[in-house]
């Protein structure tokens, strides 16, 4: 039995700290937003579309890297 295709792609930073936090936009304020909440991450449909927003991400003392997740179908 194959692996299925994940039904999205999600950002995740590795912080200093080693914490990890997913990006996603809350739509009361402008500009990037962090959560440790996987349900909250913004949901991208394709890995190539989230690894395009990923690499406009910047590494800094605080921010060490940033990769490119799948994300678990969400339940309603």
């Amino acid at each position: 039995m194959g692996k299925r295709k994940p039904a999205a792609w999600g950002i995740v930073v590795r912080l200093d700290t080693g914490q990890k936090l997913h990006y996603y936009l809350h739509p009361g304020r402008p500009g990037d937003e962090w959560t440790p909440r996987e349900n909250q991450a913004l949901r991208f449909n394709s890995e190539e579309e989230a690894q395009s927003r990923c690499r406009t991400f910047v590494t800094n003392s605080k921010a060490k890297e940033y990769n490119v997740v799948p994300l678990p179908l969400l339940r309603i």
